[in-house]
C-alpha cells in the first residue's frame, strides 16, 4: 500500500506542477518519460539487487568511518567540549554534554576540505561525468544542467563552478532545473549533518541518504521542466562542458578553500 501511496505521489506532484506550468504546451514529455523511467530504474537497482545494497552499506560504513576521524580531529581541538554525552577521554574525563558546534559542525567542514582535497586530485571528476552522461541521454538535458545536476550530488553548493563559464548563458529552463536539482539533492557537506544526528537511532542512514540524492535528480527535472518548458535554445545541448580545473594551484589550497566553505556553512 506505501508503495501504491509513492507511485500515485509522483503522478500528483507532477501534475500540480503541470497547472502551475508557464507553458503547458511546451511540456516535454519525452524528457519527463525519460525522467520517469530512469527514477524507476535506479529504484530497482538500489532496493532490488543485492549487489547495490551491499554497494551502499559499504558507503555508509565509509561515511561513518571518515565520521569518526572528524570526532578525532573534533577531540584534538576541543579537548572535552568535543565527547559525546555518556562517553569519556582518554584520561578517563567524562563528557560535558552535547555542544553542536564541537561535536556536529567540524564534521561539515571536514568532509568539505575531503571532497575539495579528492576534487584537486581528479577523483570525483569520472564519477559525476559518468552520472551526467546518464542524465543528459536518459532525461535528454543540455550538458550544463546535467553536469550540476551530477555534481550536486556529490558536492555542495560549489557546484556551480562546474558550469562557471555557460552561467550567463542559461537559459531560464536550464537555470531552473540547475536550482531545482540543488535544492533536491544532499551534498556531502550537509550528509554529514543528517549522519551526526541520525547515525545512534539509523545506523544505515548514510547509504540512504546518498541513493536518496540519487533519485532526487530525475523528481527534480521532472518538476523543473513541468513548470518552467524549454522554450530557447541551450548553448550546451547535446555534449557535456569539460569542468573548470584551475580552480586551485595547489593540493593545500584545494583543502583551505574547500574548509572555508566549509566553515560558511558551519556558521
Amino acid at each position: 500500500m506505501e508503495r501504491l501511496i509513492s507511485l500515485a505521489g509522483i503522478f500528483i506532484l507532477t501534475g500540480l506542477a503541470y497547472v502551475f506550468s508557464e507553458k503547458r504546451a511546451s511540456v516535454p514529455w519525452a524528457t519527463l518519460a525519460g525522467a520517469l523511467a530512469l527514477s524507476m530504474t535506479t529504484g530497482a537497482v538500489v532496493f532490488l539487487l543485492p549487489q547495490s545494497k551491499e554497494l551502499f552499506l559499504f558507503a555508509n560504513r565509509a561515511v561513518l568511518k571518515l565520521l569518526s576521524f572528524s570526532g578525532e580531529g573534533a577531540k584534538f581541538l576541543f579537548g572535552v567540549l568535543a565527547l559525546p554525552p555518556g562517553s569519556k577521554g582518554d584520561g578517563g574525563e567524562p563528557s560535558l554534554g552535547y555542544f553542536m558546534a564541537f561535536q556536529m559542525l567540524p564534521a561539515v567542514i571536514f568532509f568539505s576540505a575531503l571532497m575539495a582535497l579528492l576534487y584537486y586530485f581528479c577523483l570525483i571528476q569520472p564519477v559525476i561525468r559518468l552520472f551526467a552522461v546518464i542524465f543528459r541521454k536518459f532525461m535528454r538535458l543540455s550538458g550544463a544542467e546535467a553536469l550540476s545536476a551530477s555534481s550536486n550530488i556529490f558536492v555542495g553548493v560549489e557546484a556551480v563552478f562546474s558550469i562557471r563559464p555557460f552561467l550567463e548563458k542559461l537559459t531560464r529552463s536550464e537555470f531552473f532545473t540547475v536550482l531545482t536539482a540543488c535544492m533536491a539533492t544532499v551534498a556531502s557537506s550537509t550528509l554529514a549533518i543528517y549522519v551526526s544526528f541520525l547515525k545512534d537511532t539509523f545506523p544505515s542512514i548514510a547509504g540512504h541518504l546518498i541513493s536518496a540524492s540519487i533519485l532526487s535528480v530525475p523528481a527534480a527535472v521532472m518538476i523543473s521542466k513541468t513548470m518552467i518548458p524549454e522554450t530557447g535554445e541551450p548553448v550546451t545541448m547535446g555534449k557535456i562542458p569539460e569542468e573548470d580545473k584551475d580552480r586551485h594551484s595547489n593540493f593545500m589550497a584545494a583543502i583551505i578553500d574547500g574548509a572555508w566553505e566549509g566553515m560558511k556553512l558551519a556558521a
